[in-house]
């Protein structure tokens, strides 16, 4: 008799699929309500919806509702936890996410505020994604920070020009006030000066879960932290590593072996206990350390320095593609590839303020529409307006 195999993941797949296949059914029977708007707050990169919900749930012309879509362990925790969210869309006349449609009928109406200004390539634009994986063309709207940020979102989920709102970027209106208390928090003392390293994630990558792996440090050969943390002493100057959700086990390994008193690792769980946000650090960084992450364009409205450590591009330029080409153009700072490099190149972007400031400002002008930290505002009358018309 053949060995039967029970495939959990397959199983879970296929539970989601007939629990939202029945929802599509219900919908066509079940009225929405006008005036319902639901936010979908997706894993650890939720706030832009957070803070447009913050500005619109005191309006008492609306119902307003508000889902944490975070994974959930085992099966059932996970189907019912879909199921609860389903009955909240089921009824919304506007959804609001940052990761694509959830459930979507032709009574909701999506609007996607997205997560960052892409660099490299996603959906139909990123090698990796195979045709089965790619994100449904569900959304009614998407928000961008710029008129260029429409052509290469266009590029990776193909919409027509009237399906785009350039009212800025939710998150970066905690750009526009630098929080005090963010030092407080970080047990920082208020003249040291915030170097912020929030490296990207590697598809496919192998992790492991050796401390001395390159991801753990800064994928550079030969790096070592002990002579670094020295360096950041003598330049009153605290190292922040922020590292990328799926690659906390590695950098809990690394916490646990090493302890440096001007290195500072920050988890999710950390910045959830604070109340604090990554975009509250970077409201107090002086330095942005980053690869091949779109954060840096958020971090162009400050028009501070930043560096990059494109230290495997070609490798990473084959397997998952970028956007924009040719990479020294559009990432206005030096590149370091060594600690050496890495170091002087720290010293001169304190040291020289018109250092890469001119390139800064070009990216800016590209990148962002409004530089006033009004984005939710927007947004708010925008999602008033949709429902007036609908």
């Amino acid at each position: 008799m053949p060995k039967i195999v029970f495939d959990m993941d397959k199983t879970i797949k296929l539970l989601k699929k007939a629990t939202l296949w029945f929802f599509q059914q219900l919908s066509l029977i079940v009225p929405v309500k006008k005036n319902r708007v639901t936010f979908i707050r997706t894993h650890f990169l939720g706030s832009n919806t957070t803070l447009v919900f913050e500005k619109i749930r005191k309006n008492n012309d609306l119902d307003i509702q508000f889902f944490d879509h975070y994974p959930v362990n085992g099966t059932m925790p996970l189907i019912l936890n879909e199921i609860k969210l389903y009955f909240k869309l089921l009824k919304s006349k506007i959804i609001i996410t940052t990761h694509g449609a959830v459930l979507k009928t032709r009574k909701n109406i999506c609007i996607d505020l997205w997560h960052g200004i892409p660099i490299k390539g996603m959906n139909l634009m990123d090698n990796t994604i195979t045709k089965k994986k790619r994100v449904e063309n569900k959304i009614d709207f998407f928000i961008t920070a710029s008129d260029f940020q429409i052509t290469l979102m266009n590029a990776c989920f193909g919409k027509k020009h009237s399906q785009y709102a350039v009212l800025g970027l939710p998150i970066n209106d905690l750009l526009f006030s630098k929080n005090e208390s963010i030092y407080t928090k970080l047990n920082f003392s208020n003249d040291i000066k915030v170097i912020f390293y929030l490296p990207t994630f590697r598809d496919g990558e192998q992790l492991g879960t050796n401390c001395d792996n390159a991801i753990s440090k800064l994928r550079m050969k030969n790096f070592e932290f002990e002579s670094f943390n020295q360096f950041l002493i003598q330049n009153n100057l605290v190292f922040v590593i922020k590292p990328h959700p799926y690659e906390m086990d590695l950098w809990l390994n690394f916490k646990t072996h090493y302890s440096f008193s001007n290195i500072v690792l920050v988890f999710d769980a950390f910045l959830k206990e604070q109340n604090i946000d990554t975009y509250n650090i970077l409201g107090i960084t002086d330095i942005l350390i980053t690869d091949y992450s779109s954060v840096y364009f958020d971090f162009l409205l400050l028009n501070r320095p930043i560096i990059f450590i494109p230290t495997d591009l070609e490798k990473y330029r084959e397997k998952r593609n970028l956007l924009l080409e040719p990479y020294d153009f559009w990432t206005p700072g030096p590149k370091c590839l060594n600690q050496n490099d890495l170091q002087n190149e720290i010293v001169k972007c304190l040291n020289e303020k018109a250092y890469y400031e001119k390139e800064r400002a070009l990216m800016t002008s590209i990148f962002h529409k409004y530089k006033d930290g009004k984005s939710s505002e927007r947004i708010v009358e925008f999602i008033k307006e949709v429902i007036s018309k609908n």
